[in-house]
């Protein structure tokens, strides 16, 4: 459950209502469509390189720590913002922002849950998975509701922010437990026989404290060398990028297209909460299929209804294809979400999960920093998002595909 609120609480601000802020600061200050993609561009760039760093200290310091200094982080970004006066504080705040979002909460977040469970494995992440999307659903016409200028503006809500997020830092610390090895379980519950229940019985055992590590595997484990030497690990590592960046692009671009078909700042933002709202129901739903079928090939199926729901949104203005696109978009990436980080679980175990996971969320990175980028040029070059959206769906269409190949490897002959 606090994965749940931590992610609907941090990811809607930071990164699903970033289309509200970037029409708000265009609005106020008259930069472009790609002047502001940039922001979030920077920081998906600094992400392909952070990711690996983040998930080699989640796998050593343990999840508590890096999302404490995470959200220290998120709290800082939204008070430099809050003082965005030039393109390069408003680049510096958000890029930095979008970096710790994914690498400083979600990673070390979907880690931890990578930890405690195994066979509902799926299940788990698409409960907390949901949280982003219950944030989205509920806090995105909020956040628009704020930047409005007759009511606290954008700098007084990205203020607010900041204030909250150093507020809930230390008691989010508390609540977070990262392993079950530490509390005599093992993935799903399991009681761990003959567990020392303290310090001095584990010393009286002979035993060093560093040998609460050591308890026995309840599942083969890759290193991080012999996952990517399979193939599954290159294939969902492209694959998913391709099929996110769709996610991306809206994000940042949806809101304002909307904005510039007449809509209001408010109603576009319940398009996006609609959005939020199916793949809400559709990341519960699928994370227990999930744990029954093959992930892959799922994966593959929804990241074609995502790939078809992302292009519905240049085709027509009318409302009811908003709500079709929405509707066809929404379970595309709402199914994905949870399978697309357990199966990593599923394919590699546990033990190096969160250094796997920053390695493959570096070609994601790279794409959600060209693709919303490119649509941006694009616009302010054409005055419209037609090519673009088809282009970048067509890719997402063949990162869907290229999951489809990309069954579970055989594990390596451990020595």
């Amino acid at each position: 459950m606090l994965t749940v609120l931590v992610t609907a609480v941090v990811a809607t601000p930071s990164f699903g209502a970033i289309g509200v802020w970037i029409k708000a600061l265009e609005t106020h200050f008259g930069w472009s469509r790609t002047q502001l993609a940039i922001a979030f561009s920077l920081g998906h760039l600094e992400g392909s390189a952070a990711g690996p760093i983040a998930g080699f200290l989640v796998d050593k310091y343990g999840t508590s720590r890096v999302v404490f200094v995470g959200l220290i982080f998120v709290s800082l970004s939204f008070l430099l913002f809050s003082r965005t006066n030039s393109l390069t504080i408003f680049y510096i705040s958000f890029g930095v922002l979008m970096l710790v979002t994914v690498a400083g909460t979600w990673l070390p977040l979907m880690t931890a849950l990578n930890n405690w469970f195994s066979a509902r494995r799926s299940s788990a992440m698409g409960i907390a998975s949901g949280g982003f999307s219950l944030g989205g659903f509920i806090f995105t016409p909020v956040i628009a509701w704020m930047v409005h200028a007759g009511n606290f503006g954008w700098s007084r809500s990205a203020l607010i922010f900041g204030i909250f997020f150093l507020v809930i830092a230390f008691p989010v610390k508390k609540g977070i437990r990262n392993r079950p090895q530490d509390y005599g379980l093992l993935p799903d519950g399991v009681p761990i026989p003959n567990f020392p229940t303290g310090k001095e019985e584990l010393l009286a055992k002979g035993q060093r404290e560093s040998e609460l590590n050591l308890v026995q595997d309840v599942q083969v484990s890759y290193t991080v060398k012999q996952a990517m030497k399979t193939k599954a690990f290159w294939l969902i590592a492209i694959g998913h990028a391709f099929c996110t960046m769709l996610l991306g692009t809206l994000s940042v671009h949806l809101i304002p297209m909307l904005v510039d078909q007449g809509y209001t700042l408010q109603k576009a933002s319940y398009v996006w909460s609609g959005i939020m709202l199916v793949s809400g129901v559709t990341q519960l739903t699928f994370g227990f299929i999930g744990d029954k079928v093959a992930k892959h090939k799922a994966i593959g199926y929804l990241g074609i209804l995502q790939a078809i729901g992302f292009v519905m949104f240049v085709i027509s203005t009318d409302l009811a294809v908003l709500a079709l696109a929405s509707f066809i978009f929404g379970i595309g990436f709402g199914g994905r979400v949870p399978m697309a980080n357990s199966i990593r679980g599923d394919y590699f175990g546990y033990k190096s999960y969160g250094t796997i996971s920053g390695i493959m969320m570096v070609p994601m990175s790279l794409m959600m920093l060209i693709a919303p980028l490119f649509a941006a040029r694009f616009f302010d070059l054409q005055g419209n998002y037609l090519v673009p959206f088809a282009l970048l769906a067509a890719l997402g269409l063949l990162g869907a595909l290229m999951h489809m190949p990309a069954s579970k490897p055989s594990y390596p002959k451990f020595s």
